[in-house]
């Protein structure tokens, strides 16, 4: 079976969503003031929901996204940065050769 192939991924997805859903209702065990229970069980589920959500989605998805953008500037710097002076490099060539 492949390391990363396809079903790696839809183990991971699910994974992830057992322990957002896992931490949830683990959570929703009252050992505080918590939220009242006149409030219906998907609203106070949901509120209980949102610390996992942020921290197994919502990050790491912004730090994804921030990464792809820092490689992709760094790879268009260097690509566009080594054609230009290959542009520059070969102007100055094409002078020295006229110049002889």
């Amino acid at each position: 079976e492949e390391l990363f192939g396809e079903s790696f991924l839809k183990r991971g997805i699910t994974y992830t969503f057992l322990a957002m859903v896992g931490s949830a209702l683990f959570m929703t065990r009252e050992s505080g003031p918590g939220l009242n229970k006149e409030f219906p069980f998907q609203f106070r589920l949901m509120a209980k929901l949102r610390t996992p959500l942020l921290l197994y989605v919502v990050i790491p998805l912004s730090f994804v996204k921030w990464l792809y953008a820092k490689v992709r500037d760094f790879i268009r710097c260097f690509i566009f940065d080594m054609m230009a002076t290959l542009k520059l490099h070969e102007t100055k060539q094409e002078a020295i050769d006229a110049a002889h």
